[in-house]
């Protein structure tokens, strides 16, 4: 990460990680208009997309973690071709053809963080031009929900969240409730450190509390909800760490703001969006997730550096 602290290593960085979202992006679309993407890997059960990803239906959820990343570098293309900004379109139309709940609510965190950071570094957007682009990229999204079946009985089946009935709540939900519960039941009878870090799957049975709990036989690998992950599996000594994680990273980003760093903001934003508290997708303790937020937070850091307007400075050793 030595490296980072080059600003030509900062662009390098950010187009290539634009690079690549095109590329899983525009591959993922692939798959949908043919039933197989460049590499003949099929989509993923009831057509949802998987792109390069294969059997692992995450596509939506990492191109939602890298997304304030890509809006980053389409702001900076887009100040010579304002229209830029319609790349985001099948960047989200690949998100939600991903069909995972979790990656929809990445995807509003990620919006609502870049902007907010946006502003608060006195850049300016064309709120005329931003309507209209806004216009499109709903109009567009609602066609998508609208032709794709799957797709909008997934998305009719999330109403469900706030229709106030149990069953509705569980389909909404994909039958996470139980899961849920047993956290909550694990967390209580284990309220300070947790019954350990991956070991929900193993403690399951003996604290599930729905009778009618479909996991019961084969148990939940984990909670489906980072919070009540790391509450159940190391209790309030890993909320209380996960809470000072949240808060010191926003007061960084607030200093970060005052220097604008923007080379750095969005890949602190990443960082934030991959830990986020509701996320529900992969387990916040595996190797997969655990890695990706720490590799976001320390290019973050390294690009925060106020050095790294000029580059690093070698130390004189004599010439050794």
């Amino acid at each position: 990460m030595y490296w980072l602290l080059w600003p030509s290593m900062a662009r390098i960085l950010l187009w290539g990680t634009m690079g690549i979202m095109l590329f899983w992006t525009f591959d993922g679309l692939i798959q949908f208009s043919f039933g197989h993407d460049i590499f003949g890997h099929p989509a993923y059960i009831s057509g949802r997309l998987t792109g390069t990803f294969a059997n692992w239906p995450h596509l939506g959820v990492i191109l939602a973690i890298f997304l304030p990343v890509y809006l980053e570098a389409l702001y900076r293309l887009s100040q010579k071709s304002y229209w830029t900004w319609l790349l985001i379109i099948p960047v989200i139309a690949v998100i939600l053809l991903g069909g995972s709940r979790s990656s929809w609510i990445l995807t509003g965190v990620a919006l609502i963080a870049y902007f907010i950071c946006f502003h608060r570094a006195g850049r300016v957007f064309s709120w005329r031009r931003g309507f209209l682009l806004v216009v499109i990229a709903a109009f567009t999204v609602g066609a998508i929900i609208w032709n794709v079946d799957w797709l909008s009985q997934r998305v009719q089946n999330t109403m469900g969240l706030f229709s106030g009935d149990y069953t509705e709540i569980r389909q909404a939900t994909s039958i996470r409730t139980p899961v849920w519960a047993t956290a909550l039941n694990m967390t209580t009878d284990h309220w300070f450190n947790g019954v350990g870090p991956r070991s929900f799957q193993s403690f399951y049975p003996q604290y599930t509390v729905m009778p009618d709990d479909p996991f019961i036989d084969q148990p939940a690998g984990h909670p489906h909800l980072f919070a009540l992950e790391v509450s159940a599996e190391t209790g309030l000594v890993g909320l209380a760490g996960y809470m000072i994680f949240f808060i010191l990273l926003i007061r960084q980003f607030r200093n970060s703001l005052t220097l604008h760093h923007m080379d750095a903001i969005p890949w602190g934003i990443a960082g934030l969006v991959a830990a986020f508290p509701l996320s529900s997708t992969m387990s916040f303790y595996a190797y997969f997730s655990s890695s990706l937020m720490w590799t976001l937070i320390i290019i973050y850091i390294a690009l925060d550096n106020p050095r790294g307007h000029s580059g690093p400075r070698f130390a004189n050793n004599g010439g050794a």
